[in-house]
């Protein structure tokens, strides 16, 4: 097929993801690392992980069309001729503020502080009573000895 561009991320030597397919992943993974939220808030988050994981799917086409042409673009106005900055840059720096807008407003969701069972606790204290300072050399029998 000529002048058709398939845009697809290969994960193994015989599979390759469409664009459709990568978000969808993109998307799950997103959902993954926020369980924390809850459900009632990750229903309403849906649209904002599918935004999220186009963004991300967005950047690393860009990174990978810039790698492969150049930084610089030669445009031409008329009878004038010029450089600019690659269009992509645009596209990759808006892609980039959209997801760390939407990544601050999923951490604003999360609950504040972990719960912590009682057991936890407990836990905690015990091995927190088991460390010792580093300065109780100093003040053993041990020290005087040297």
């Amino acid at each position: 097929m000529k002048g058709v561009i398939v845009l697809a991320k290969v994960i193994d030597s015989n599979v390759i993801l469409s664009r459709d397919d990568r978000i969808v992943k993109e998307k799950r993974k997103l959902r993954n690392n926020y369980k924390e939220i809850g459900k009632e808030h990750l229903k309403r988050c849906d649209y904002l992980f599918a935004e999220l994981a186009e963004a991300v799917i967005t950047m690393e086409e860009c990174k990978a069309d810039i790698k492969k042409g150049s930084k610089v673009v030669e445009t031409t106005n008329g009878s004038q001729q010029f450089k600019k900055a690659n269009p992509l840059y645009d596209i990759y720096n808006k892609a980039y503020k959209n997801y760390c807008d939407g990544l601050k407003m999923l951490n604003g969701l999360l609950p504040k502080e972990p719960k912590i069972t009682k057991k936890e606790k407990e836990k905690q204290q015990k091995e927190a009573s088991k460390t010792t300072n580093p300065l109780d050399f100093f003040n053993s029998d041990e020290y005087d000895k040297i």
